[in-house]
């Protein structure tokens, strides 16, 4: 096993001599041993020390299949699955109860949201405590509960249940009691499905401290066993990878230090009394899953490890991508959906792609940068000033030189707009939201756009003049990804776990209908899948697959 090893400082005994004084060994480093736990093939959402420091507590998904929760103990060759319903393992109590997320969603990077309850570790069914909680844990003085929700679209700690400690634009996750009960740590990230972030410290009165500067991806948290410091998986910017998790510690007054590096991406999730650690190596990467025109079965249009779609030419032969991560950091590429090499197009994010597949739209990852109109083949680019506005999805017309945008000025409104990408003119359409759009299409004959907005609202936005109205209803989430071959329904889905549901929604009866359930073949350790494109026949398509495949590790002397 790649990490079952043993780092062992390597010393040949005895004594030397040299002008008759003795010269001693070099003294030996204690050994850094990592003991395998789990051996099947599947994603590791949480696991836990039972409060004899023997026994562990573990949630996954293996195979493809829904989170279990499972018993390890050192006598037995394999973990027992506990009679549980769906359910990720959040904390144990001194006393062995435990507390867990029933029926978890995606919510956030590695954060599920769902129904808090608990359950004791030797059998009996789970109590129903509380809906729409992402953490929590026991306050160690009185084995009540302290819990993170995501309410309004801000991150929230409440402790006891009901009353908010504290609260964020972001979210927060992996939230510990101290030893000692006199504060909670936890991770802080700014931005909404986005790791990035940093180690936190709350008192009983809510008052919060920053410990850590922000990290490009931060999960696992745990206290140590004097509870002086705060040990952290993360990812440092000048790691060289924006991803990969080193284990670092960080003490009361901000002091950080460097634990250990891994082959691979590391994630803690506790620490015993005895200082042996319970952590997952982690193999994450998102894949591309397409369907050329005309072809019964789906293809792994992946080019790297973070491969997203962004867009599809008109008849579904083209494939506009970016890859974001490892050797190629925000990277636009172009690839035919049939599976023929990838095409770099050069550095940015990947917006848009002609019908004809001859021209894609990009931009730099910066607030205000310009949209950059580059050719897939020959040609000459130039770029195209946005004027403060944050665009968001943009979908290239018929004529070839205009595309529909949604974005937000200053004032954080939602508008529309046809951009002209001749004279780089945005023309405002008359839409004036304070929703966010979730999702946009436009008409294969260019006539009019629909947009998804956050709340379930849908809209419909004629491009040559008329009117604004109002769309079918969706449901809370929806994104709509494609108007339907005969313009007369939309096809909407919301991200999903190890699938995505598609579903037709006709546009004069609000009428819903399945469509098409996308899952890859392989689901082993697939936590996600989302970012659908469709052609505009509905025949070919594409979409993001996010898969974990984790392995469970007991590591003894790390200092």
């Amino acid at each position: 096993h790649d990490l079952a090893f043993q780092l062992d400082a390597i010393s040949e005994p005895g004594s030397g001599a040299m002008g008759g004084v003795a010269v001693a060994a070099p003294a030996t480093p204690p050994a850094v041993r990592y003991r395998p736990i789990t051996q099947r093939r599947g994603v590791i959402y949480s696991a836990r020390f039972a409060p004899d420091g023997q026994t562990i507590l573990y949630s996954a998904g293996w195979e493809g299949g829904p989170a279990q929760v499972s018993m390890w103990r050192q006598e037995s060759p394999e973990a027992i699955a506990l009679p549980l319903p769906e359910a990720h393992l959040l904390a144990v109590s001194r006393s062995g109860e435990m507390a867990l997320n029933l029926a978890p969603k995606w919510a956030h990077n590695m954060s599920w949201v769902g129904t808090l309850a608990t359950a004791p570790m030797f059998g009996g069914a789970p109590r129903q405590i509380e809906n729409d909680v992402m953490w929590a844990d026991f306050d160690p003085r009185h084995s009540t509960l302290a819990a993170v929700r995501d309410a309004s679209g801000r991150g929230t700690i409440e402790s006891p249940l009901g009353n908010v400690l504290c609260e964020t634009d972001g979210y927060f996750s992996h939230l510990r009691w101290s030893p000692s009960g006199e504060s909670i740590a936890c991770l802080a990230h700014p931005i909404a499905r986005d790791d990035r972030g940093a180690v936190a410290i709350i008192d009983r009165d809510g008052r919060k401290r920053m410990l850590t500067d922000t990290y490009t991806s931060i999960q696992g948290l745990a206290w140590s066993p004097a509870g002086d410091e705060i040990w952290f998986t993360a990812a440092a910017p000048e790691s060289g990878h924006a991803f990969r998790r080193s284990l670092f510690a960080v003490d009361l007054s901000g002091e950080q230090r460097l634990v250990s590096g891994f082959p691979g991406t590391g994630r803690l999730f506790d620490i015993a009394p005895d200082g042996r650690l319970l952590m997952a190596r982690d193999d994450d990467r998102i894949g591309m899953m397409g369907k050329p025109p005309g072809d019964e079965e789906e293809r792994d249009l992946s080019w790297l490890d973070w491969s997203l779609p962004k867009d599809l030419s008109a008849d579904g032969r083209w494939l506009l991508f970016e890859e974001d991560r490892a050797a190629a950091d925000y990277v636009v590429g172009l690839r035919q959906s049939n599976g023929a090499p990838a095409i770099k197009l050069g550095e940015g994010r990947a917006r848009a792609i002609s019908g004809d597949g001859r021209w894609v739209l990009t931009q730099r990852p910066a607030p205000g940068a310009p949209l950059q109109l580059l050719p897939a083949g020959t040609g000459r680019g130039r770029s195209i000033p946005v004027g403060g506005i944050e665009v968001g999805d943009v979908k290239w017309l018929p004529d070839g030189r205009r595309v529909f945008c949604t974005g937000h000025d200053a004032d954080g409104m939602t508008r529309a707009y046809i951009l002209d990408l001749e004279s780089g003119r945005f023309d405002a359409l008359g839409v004036e939201l304070r929703d966010r759009a979730l999702g946009a299409a436009v008409t294969a004959d260019g006539d009019r756009a629909a947009i998804s907005l956050a709340d379930g609202r849908s809209i419909l936005v004629p491009l040559n003049g008329g009117a604004i109205v109002d769309g079918p209803a969706l449901q809370t989430g929806d994104m709509i990804v494609a108007f339907g071959a005969d313009a007369a329904s939309l096809l909407v889905h919301k991200w999903g776990a190890q699938s995505v549901e598609v579903d037709r929604v006709h546009l004069a009866t609000g009428t819903r209908e399945p469509w098409k359930v996308l899952s890859p073949r392989d689901a082993s350790g697939v936590v996600l899948v989302f970012q659908l494109r469709v052609a505009q026949d509905g025949d070919a398509y594409a979409y993001a697959c996010y898969r974990v495949l984790s392995d469970l590790y007991v590591a003894e002397g790390l200092r």
